[in-house]
């Protein structure tokens, strides 16, 4: 866990200076970004003897979708590109991990986890890849991916279709398969085979839907296993996204800036919407949170419409009370905030994410305990912002780029339907005030 901690704080940290040191900068001028934010459900099979309940799991996966020159995140996967050139690419990667159980074992193993390591892929063509993946989980257990694939755009279609070799090491099978801390079962090194593809249709100005599909042959070491019922296992997916219109030049400047967010809340537990339409309850404990974020801006419109779209890193400090130690919380998402044309502009915001927090905080962990799941470090994120120009309260030009605004900090499970973050329904919400500064 504390190498993830680092690797998490490494990731935002470079991604924030990577792209901060964009040439734009220079004159304070930007370019719309590849860019994208939706949602998908996903079935998938489980291998193992059910005794009897089904043989099927589903889960709604929120998506989010960036690249630059130095990042990318494609709503499973993320990555920092180390070093490329035409043909190469070395990068530094994290991918979601779906371990397929039955559900209501899922809050009591947390076993959906992330593979990190090395990537390095080569790129014979501008439509096909060959990846070579070292990697692991993050209890340690090694694996390593061999993956050729290709990708062809045929507006207003784009199809990836993808074979992989997985190769196993004894740790790792042992963990998945031979379930060995429940049954100390261990299960010699292997590989397994998948083929899949995806098919994504742009629908029409940043609407698009899509949907995948992957099959897995088991390899024979983990098929011996008593309890591993099918030799194939497979998964399917459907969802929705919105993304750069394909109709529309991709290179072209935008208004929007980036910005630096510092706020300070305090813990509360009224529920989300309570906390909306600001029927908020103090905490009796007095936790509470001081947080810095960064805005990248990705494009001013949306649907033709005047929404500013940013990727928003971000990290918050919890500060120790009486109740709870300090602990350190990481977020990456993704924000589009609409300005409301008043003589005092006023501006609304929501925020999708991903948050990881290095010890879950009491307000939290009482609430999900109540509900009796068990508390997950890795949640859905949410940022509901709502603020005001200083420059046009006080009729002062140099005050045109700093808003004070109010905003809700907000965790949650999505209603106990994500396997990825254990199956919670609950979480817990922060309200506060910030400024944040455009340059």
């Amino acid at each position: 866990m504390k190498n993830f901690k680092i690797l998490t704080l490494s990731l935002i940290y470079l991604f924030s200076m990577g792209i901060a040191q964009d040439d734009s900068l220079a004159v304070n001028k930007y370019k719309q970004q590849v860019w994208g934010i939706g949602g998908m459900m996903r079935l998938a099979s489980i291998p193992f003897d059910t005794d009897g309940e089904a043989k099927e799991v589903s889960t709604f996966i929120p998506l989010l979708y960036f690249e630059n020159d130095h990042f990318f995140y494609n709503g499973l996967t993320g990555g920092f590109k180390a070093w490329q050139n035409e043909s190469w690419r070395i990068s530094v990667i994290s991918r979601i991990h779906f371990f397929d159980i039955p559900e209501k074992y899922q809050n009591q193993l947390l076993g959906d986890n992330a593979d990190w390591g090395a990537q390095l892929r080569y790129m014979p063509t501008d439509w096909s890849y060959l990846d070579a993946e070292f990697l692991m989980d993050l209890n340690l257990n090694p694996l390593a991916n061999l993956t050729y694939g290709i990708s062809t755009d045929n507006y207003p279609f784009m199809l990836d279709a993808w074979a992989e070799l997985k190769y196993k090491s004894q740790k790792y099978n042992s963990f998945y398969y031979g379930l060995e801390p429940l049954t100390g079962i261990s299960v010699s090194p292997g590989a397994d085979l998948s083929v899949g593809a995806r098919v994504t249709y742009h629908v029409f100005s940043s609407f698009f839907i899509y949907g995948a599909a992957e099959f897995t042959r088991i390899g024979e070491q983990a098929r011996a296993v008593p309890h591993v019922e099918d030799d194939y296992t497979w998964e399917v997916y459907l969802g929705i996204a919105f993304s750069n219109d394909r109709t529309k030049p991709q290179d072209r400047e935008i208004k929007n800036k980036a910005y630096i967010r510092v706020a300070h809340a305090r813990a509360t537990p009224t529920s989300l919407w309570d906390n909306v339409f600001l029927q908020t309850k103090p905490d009796s404990n007095h936790n509470s949170l001081s947080s810095v974020f960064y805005g990248y801006p990705l494009t001013d419109e949306v649907f033709g419409l005047p929404l500013e779209m940013y990727i928003m890193p971000g990290i918050a400090y919890h500060w120790p009370s009486r109740v709870q130690s300090e602990a350190l919380e990481f977020i990456i998402s993704i924000k589009a905030d609409y300005t409301i044309p008043l003589p005092w502009r006023i501006r609304l915001g929501m925020a999708e994410g991903i948050s990881y927090i290095t010890e879950v905080t009491y307000i939290e962990k009482s609430e999900v305990e109540d509900r009796e799941f068990r508390p997950s470090q890795k949640l859905n994120y949410l940022d509901f912002t709502i603020d005001i120009s200083m420059g046009d309260i006080f009729g002062a030009k140099g005050l045109s780029d700093l808003w004070l605004g109010y905003y809700i900090h907000h965790r949650s499970g999505i209603w106990g339907n994500a396997q990825q973050y254990g199956r919670i329904n609950g979480g817990s919400n922060y309200t506060g005030v910030y400024f944040q500064y455009h340059y």
